[in-house]
C-alpha cells in the first residue's frame, strides 16, 4: 500500500467485479456534510481507527467541522495558543452492493495534514507520516481557504465492504493554536472507467505490437481485443498498469503476421488499427513525420487530420510534443486529443524534445525503461530515434550506441534518423547555438559514416530541406507551435517554407520519396526522391 500513497496524484484502484450494474455508475454513498463522531486526538484512545472501536462517548455533529471560517456547521472550539494539534473523526455508511464497483474517490477539505482509514485500511495520506501520534504536527502547511478540497480519485475498492463501512479520519495542524481549521469528507463509488488518452501503439515489429492507453481511474489490469483487419480470429491480450499512477496501461500483442494491418479495442475507447512492418529490408512502408506541436492544439489537429488522410503505417514525431512535459495535465489536451486521428491508425514513434523536460510521463507513455534513444526496423527502413538534449559528444553513451546501431543495421536499404535539434537551419538555432554545433561536429559524421540518408529534425518552427554530402536533413517543426521567420542563410538549404505541415515518406527496397504537405490546403510544398532513376517512379499508394 505504501508505494501508492507516495504518489502526489493520490490515485489507485483495484478492479472488483465486471459487467453491467443496475445501480448508478457514480454513487455518493457518503455526501459531504454528513454526521460524524469526533474527539481531540489525545483523548481518542489507542484503537480508534479500528472498525470495532466504540465511539459512543465522543461528541457528534455535522460536517464541515472547524473554526475561523464561514459556513462551519460544527465548531471544534479551542483558544489561540491552546487549540489541540489534531482531531479524530469517525462515521459509518452502507454499500448495498459492490457489483461492478471499480474504485471509489474521496473529496476532503482539511488543513494541514490528513489521514483517512476505511475499515481499518489506510486510504489517503497527505502531509503526515503513517501512524502519526496524537500530538504529531503536519509536515507541511495547507490552508483550505486558498486551495479548496482535495479530490483523491481511484482509491482501492478492495477496502470497501458490502453492508456497513467505517471511516476513521484524523486531521493534524502544522502548528498548535492556529487561527482556523476545517474538515469535511465525502465518498463516491465508481463503476465506469473512461479512457482519457489513446489508445496508441508505441512499439511494433513484424510479429508484435505494444498498445498503451490511459484511464481516468487506475486499474490493476485491463484487456485489449485484437484481430486481423478484414477478418480473422479474434484474440485478447492482458494489460498491466504502471506502478506509479496505475492509470497508464500496456498490453503486448504477440503472434502477429508481418506486413499486415490489425484492429484493436480497449474498454471505453473507439476501435483503433495499426500495421506491422514487413520483415527487415523488405516490402513497402509509408511513414508520416512532423514535430513541435506543443500547445498549438488547433493547428496540431489540422496537421494530424491531414497526415491521417495519407494512411501512414507509422508516425514519427521530432519532439516538443507538449509545452511542458512535467505538467501531467498537459499531455491529454495538448497531445493525445489533437493527435487522435493519427494515434488511432498507426504506431506513434516520438523522439524526445526539450519541452518534454525529460519528464517521467514521456517514458510512461512512449518507452519501455528509462533510455530515451532507440531504433526500429520498419521493413526497408531502419529508424533511429535520438535524444539531442543528452550528450552526443565523443565518448558519450548515446553516440557510441548510435555508431554501433548503424553498423548492426547492415541489411536495411534505408537508414533514417529523427531527433529534435537541427545541425543546419535558417532559423534562430543555427550555429553557434551549442546544440547545433555539437550535432554538426560530432553526430553528422557518424550519420554519414553509418549510411543514414534522411534525417528528420525539429526545434525551428518551419519546414526546411537541407542537403549535405548526399544526406537530406528535413526540419519538420510546423506541427502546431508558433511559426518562426527565416533569420539567416543556411548554405545547405534547398527549400524553406513557413507553414504548418507534415511529411509523408514512401519507402521500398529500391527507393524513397518524401512529400511535404501543407496542413490546411493539402498543397504539396516540396517533394524529392532518392535511390531510383526518374524513369522508374515509386508506386503510389491510394490515399
Amino acid at each position: 500500500m505504501r508505494r501508492f500513497l507516495a504518489r502526489s496524484a493520490l490515485v489507485l484502484a483495484l478492479a472488483v467485479g465486471a459487467g453491467a450494474s443496475a445501480v448508478p455508475e457514480d454513487e455518493a454513498v457518503l455526501p459531504q456534510g454528513s454526521e460524524w463522531r469526533f474527539a481531540h486526538a489525545a483523548a481518542a484512545g489507542a484503537s480508534w481507527r479500528e472498525p470495532g472501536f466504540d465511539d459512543s462517548a465522543w461528541a457528534a455533529g455535522a460536517a464541515p467541522f472547524g473554526f475561523g471560517y464561514e459556513g462551519v456547521a460544527t465548531g471544534l472550539g479551542g483558544e489561540r495558543g491552546r487549540t489541540p494539534a489534531a482531531w479524530c473523526f469517525r462515521t459509518r455508511f452502507r454499500v448495498d452492493s459492490l457489483e461492478g464497483v471499480r474504485s471509489f474517490s474521496l473529496k476532503v477539505g482539511f488543513e494541514d495534514g490528513v489521514a483517512v482509514h476505511l475499515n481499518g485500511g489506510l486510504a489517503l495520506l497527505r502531509n503526515l507520516p503513517e501512524g502519526a501520534g496524537p500530538r504529531a504536527l503536519a509536515t507541511a502547511r495547507r490552508r483550505w481557504g486558498s486551495r479548496g478540497d482535495v479530490e483523491a480519485w481511484g482509491l482501492p475498492a478492495s477496502l470497501l465492504r458490502e453492508g456497513e463501512n467505517v471511516l476513521a479520519a484524523e486531521m493534524h495542524l502544522r502548528e498548535r493554536g492556529p487561527e482556523s481549521a476545517r474538515f469535511d469528507l465525502g465518498l463516491r463509488l465508481h463503476r465506469k472507467v473512461n479512457v482519457v488518452a489513446g489508445p496508441w501503439v508505441m512499439d511494433v515489429g513484424p510479429a508484435h505490437a505494444l498498445v498503451r492507453w490511459e484511464t481516468d481511474l487506475p486499474l490493476e489490469e485491463a484487456m485489449v481485443r485484437f484481430s486481423p483487419d478484414g477478418g480473422g480470429e479474434g484474440r485478447q491480450a492482458l494489460g498491466a498498469c504502471d506502478a506509479e499512477t496505475g492509470r497508464v496501461h500496456g498490453a503486448r500483442l504477440v503472434g502477429l503476421e508481418p506486413g499486415r494491418r490489425y484492429r484493436y479495442a480497449v474498454e471505453g475507447a473507439p476501435e483503433g488499427s495499426f500495421a506491422t512492418p514487413p520483415p527487415p529490408g523488405e516490402g513497402t512502408v509509408r511513414i508520416a513525420a512532423y514535430g513541435d506541436s506543443r500547445s498549438g492544439v488547433e493547428a496540431h489537429g489540422r496537421v494530424a487530420r491531414r497526415l491521417a488522410a495519407e494512411r501512414p503505417d507509422f508516425v514519427v514525431h521530432t519532439g516538443d510534443l507538449v509545452v511542458d512535459g512535467r505538467d501531467a495535465d498537459t499531455w491529454a489536451p495538448e497531445l493525445f486529443a489533437p493527435a487522435a486521428p493519427l494515434l488511432g491508425t498507426a504506431a506513434f514513434l516520438p523522439a524526445l524534445g526539450n519541452h518534454e523536460r525529460d519528464a517521467p510521463a514521456f517514458y510512461r507513455y512512449f518507452r519501455e525503461g528509462t533510455v530515451p534513444w532507440r531504433s526500429l526496423d520498419l521493413g526497408p527502413v531502419h529508424l533511429v530515434l535520438l535524444d539531442s538534449d543528452r550528450p552526443l559528444t565523443p565518448g558519450s553513451e548515446q553516440l557510441d550506441w548510435l555508431r554501433s546501431d548503424l553498423v548492426a543495421a547492415g541489411a536495411a536499404p534505408w537508414r533514417v534518423a529523427a531527433f529534435h535539434h537541427p545541425p543546419f537551419t535558417s532559423g534562430r538555432y543555427a550555429p553557434p547555438d551549442p546544440f547545433a554545433t555539437v550535432i554538426a561536429e560530432h553526430v553528422v559524421p557518424v550519420l554519414e559514416e553509418g549510411g543514414v540518408r534522411l534525417v528528420f529534425l525539429g526545434h525551428d518552427h518551419f519546414y526546411e530541406h537541407s542537403v549535405k554530402d548526399g544526406v537530406d536533413y528535413v526540419i519538420t517543426a510546423g506541427g502546431g507551435a508558433p511559426l518562426y521567420d527565416r533569420l539567416n542563410e543556411n548554405p545547405y538549404s534547398s527549400r524553406w517554407e513557413k507553414a504548418y505541415h507534415g511529411c509523408v515518406v514512401d519507402a521500398t527496397a529500391e527507393g524513397l520519396r518524401v512529400r511535404v504537405i501543407e496542413a490546411e490546403t493539402g498543397e504539396v510544398l516540396d517533394e524529392f526522391e532518392r535511390g531510383i532513376p526518374a524513369a522508374a517512379p515509386l508506386p503510389r499508394r491510394a490515399h
